[in-house]
């Protein structure tokens, strides 16, 4: 797995625990659709649900590792988890993998 797609990887699998976590919904399809709420209400960015369905299922769970996302969509994915943009979330995350 090259390293862009290890991060996204990892961005994705921490997304979806945060939402797991935040809303106590157990399924993909309930916590994509919590998403596409909190993402437009708090961070007032649109991504549909089913957009992170693609996500989820295409680079989380493998089926298409390297599924594209905009640089603009990996900095919003960021923001959700408390880090300021993509950059930051690989700097940090990286690091403390090695």
């Amino acid at each position: 797995m090259s390293d862009i797609t290890h991060e996204k990887h990892l961005l994705i699998r921490k997304v979806f625990e945060k939402a797991k976590e935040d809303s106590l919904k157990t399924t993909k399809t309930a916590l994509a659709k919590y998403l596409e709420l909190i993402f437009l209400e708090d961070l007032k960015f649109s991504i549909s649900y089913k957009t992170f369905d693609r996500y989820y299922e295409g680079i989380f769970l493998q089926k298409n590792p390297n599924y594209p996302i905009d640089k603009e969509v990996l900095d919003v994915l960021s923001r959700f988890l408390s880090y300021k943009d993509f950059f930051e979330f690989c700097h940090e995350n990286m690091a403390t993998e090695q």
